[in-house]
């Protein structure tokens, strides 16, 4: 029996299509148990008790997740793979984690660990540089990235045997269910929709001050914003990129049915300035809206029918793209049906368990 360890940092108020895609994989992987390890603060997230109910579920100290060591946590660390007979441990959202490093060289040489990067990898140019990287080239076994461009970008960074990459997969089901709704003020206003957090790297300023012009140019346009962490700091980033609250922005609430977002909106625009893969535009060309995204490695490589690219940070290019894409139409079914070929959780899963 190979059980594996499923370490997550992660404590989003809602699963999202990262918890769908482990309890695929748990159904799919038959060669042994899948135990789950997330940190502190995730214990009263609201899908969590319901989580817990059907998984094997810990909680580790949130020293562990902000990369320190110590001894409780090592004992902690070494109690569970014991109780648990684990095999491999696999991570996900993190990157250079000493109490691992330490585990890995100490009590848990026997044990496999596989790092799954879900952003694009960079070391801070600081003075522990050189540590960061030591430890993430001598951490773990197999290092895979969510697309092609972060793995490219981990061999650029750091030496290591065994980078791969397996393209994220979605959960389209739960995009089957949503509700019909309107987000337009007027009947021939035309909603742009965007995810929007963190603000500066989803390039929300770039984005606002391509509909302030369109909106000059005679358009009526809506920019509406899906917010999953800081309210105020997507305010601020409009508000410092227009030098004023335009009343031409509304700042969704996050929600489960996300399908519902997506299918009341007539564009959905990636503008960001770094990207792994982006979950966004493949659950959005699973629905309704045509596509734009910036040309930046991950979106950029993703694919998809019909989805225009404008250069990063290029505000103009961007008007023109908007202005194109609002003269043009798609065929729906058949982008839903080549995104459910190229992004499949089976496939997702089959690949995992092969490195497993």
């Amino acid at each position: 029996m190979k059980n594996v360890l499923l370490i997550c940092g992660y404590a989003a108020s809602y699963k999202g299509n990262f918890i769908p895609s482990l309890e695929y994989l748990e159904d799919t992987y038959k060669e042994g148990k899948m135990i789950y390890m997330f940190p502190e603060n995730a214990k009263n997230v609201v899908w969590m008790d319901d989580f817990k109910e059907n998984h094997r579920v810990y909680f580790m100290s949130m020293g562990f997740f902000d990369k320190k060591v110590n001894r409780k946590i090592l004992k902690e660390l070494k109690n569970i793979l014991q109780i648990e007979d684990i095999k491999i441990i696999h991570t996900h959202f993190l990157v250079y984690n000493y109490s691992l490093f330490v585990a890995k060289h100490t009590f848990a040489r026997n044990i496999r660990m596989i790092a799954h990067i879900h952003n694009q990898f960079v070391i801070p140019a600081t003075k522990s540089a050189p540590i960061k990287k030591f430890v993430m080239e001598h951490s773990y076994d197999t290092i895979i990235g969510v697309s092609q461009s972060v793995a490219d970008g981990l061999k650029r960074q750091i030496k290591h045997k065994n980078i791969t990459y397996i393209d994220n997969a979605i959960c389209f089901s739960r995009l089957d269910i949503y509700e019909k709704i309107s987000l337009r003020d007027n009947e021939n206003q035309k909603v742009v929709l965007m995810a929007g957090w963190p603000a500066l790297v989803k390039g929300i300023d770039i984005a606002a001050k391509a509909i302030e012009q369109l909106r000059k140019k005679g358009m009526d346009i809506k920019l509406c914003v899906m917010q999953s962490g800081d309210f105020e700091q997507t305010k601020r980033c409009i508000d410092e990129a227009l030098g004023y609250a335009p009343d031409w922005v509304k700042i969704l609430p996050p929600r489960e049915d996300i399908a519902t977002y997506y299918n009341a909106a007539d564009i959905f625009l990636s503008a960001s300035r770094t990207e792994a893969f982006s979950y966004c535009l493949v659950e959005a060309a699973y629905c309704k809206p045509m596509l734009i995204t910036s040309n930046v490695p991950g979106p950029n490589d993703l694919k998809i029918d019909g989805m225009e690219r404008f250069v990063s940070e290029d505000v103009e290019d961007l008007v023109f793209k908007i202005k194109e894409l609002l003269t043009s139409s798609i065929d729906v079914e058949g982008r839903r049906s080549n995104v459910i070929c190229s992004y499949d959780l089976r496939s997702w899963a089959e690949a995992i368990a092969e490195i497993y």
